[in-house]
């Protein structure tokens, strides 16, 4: 006898496991090759009609967008939802803060109201003018000059609405300049950076007086100081009212020393950024009084005539 065996045969189920095995390779490949014929045959198709290719996109992007919009509820729902989270945590930080400064500024007004109460007794006690008030009339800028040679802007109020010559011009910073010339309906406003302004001043703290005058720039300048250190450095500089030209107390800048020893101020108001001042009356006569003119004699042995503005002796 031979000593060859018979092979030993696959189960049925064995068999069938391995053709579907096949199948499914072959389909997957069949699928994934229609699938490149498909985009090649698109883009084909877009290239040749590209008119046709463009409706049939519109035409699907119009079925598909209901979907479309239904897939990006829950993340627009979910990006709201942080985002009014996170604005509603910051409004309640916002509140601690506010509370805080507003009992602080509750006391500091508080104090406020006691000490002009204060200040209005001891001034009617000494019998002291009590200071002016003013009446405040708001302008646009509506033009601005600033070079090497003059430092002044225009104002779209005149003598009509109650413009005068030399009123204080003020920001919400602080002392802008005075009013150089009046129209009816405009008016010029010297800044006090411009080099003719001269702006009689103290320090708000050591009460030392001088003279502001600008130098067509950014900084003004401190002159007829009497003391070698009359100031502190960062010392708050206001109007000191002398020469009744403006009232005293107007805040300006902060000053400091310089290396030539001269004291420099720094102008809380940036002319440049502001778009509307404030005019302020304080019912005061700013007008400066004529100087009188003299003429020299006509003829040497005659008498001399001696002419003043407005009259002759």
């Amino acid at each position: 006898m031979s000593n060859i065996r018979p092979q030993a045969r696959l189960p049925k189920a064995a068999t069938s496991a391995s053709l579907s095995a096949h199948v499914r390779l072959f389909s997957n490949q069949i699928g994934v090759w229609l699938g490149i014929i498909c985009c090649a045959g698109f883009l084909i198709a877009g290239k040749v009609f590209p008119k046709v290719t463009q409706e049939l996109q519109s035409l699907l992007n119009q079925q598909t967008a209901p979907l479309t919009n239904l897939t990006r509820l829950p993340a627009a729902w979910g990006s709201n939802t942080f985002e009014s989270l996170e604005n509603w945590i910051n409004t309640y930080e916002e509140n601690k803060v506010l509370r805080a400064k507003q009992g602080s500024l509750a006391l500091a007004q508080a104090t406020l109201v006691e000490l002009q109460q204060e200040n209005m007794a001891l001034r009617a006690q000494l019998s002291l003018p009590v200071a002016p008030q003013g009446h405040h009339i708001a302008a646009q800028v509506l033009s601005q000059t600033a070079n090497g040679f003059e430092q002044s802007f225009k104002i779209n109020a005149g003598s009509r609405q109650g413009i005068k010559l030399d009123q204080a011009v003020m920001s919400p910073d602080g002392l802008v300049g005075r009013v150089l010339s009046v129209e009816e309906e405009t008016a010029t406003i010297l800044l006090l950076t411009d080099s003719h302004s001269r702006i009689p001043v103290l320090g708000q703290t050591s009460r030392q007086r001088g003279i502001l005058a600008g130098k067509n720039s950014r900084w003004l300048e401190m002159e007829y100081v009497k003391q070698a250190n009359p100031f502190k450095s960062g010392e708050v500089i206001v109007t000191s009212g002398d020469g009744k030209t403006l009232p005293q107390g107007l805040p300006i800048g902060r000053v400091q020393p310089t290396q030539k020893g001269k004291w420099r101020v720094t102008p809380n108001a940036q002319a440049e950024r502001l778009d509307w001042v404030s005019v302020v009356d304080y019912g005061w006569d700013m007008s400066v009084p004529s100087i009188p003119t003299i003429s020299a004699p006509a003829t040497v042995g005659k008498s001399s005539e001696v002419k003043t503005s407005g009259r002759s002796e």
